[in-house]
C-alpha cells in the first residue's frame, strides 16, 4: 500500500512512461546487487 502509492504519485508528477523507466532501472540495479552480493558469498565460503 505504501510503496505502490508512492509509485502511483510518482507517475503522476512525472509522467507514465518515465516513471515506469526509472522504477524499472531501480529494480534492474538491485536486481544486480542482490546476485552480485550473493556470488561474493558463496565465493568467500
Amino acid at each position: 500500500s505504501g510503496i505502490s502509492a508512492d509509485v502511483l504519485n510518482i507517475a503522476l508528477l512525472m509522467g507514465f512512461g518515465e516513471a515506469l523507466s526509472i522504477i524499472g532501472s531501480a529494480m534492474l540495479t538491485r536486481l544486480a546487487l542482490q546476485s552480485l552480493h550473493v556470488g561474493i558469498v558463496k565465493a568467500t565460503t
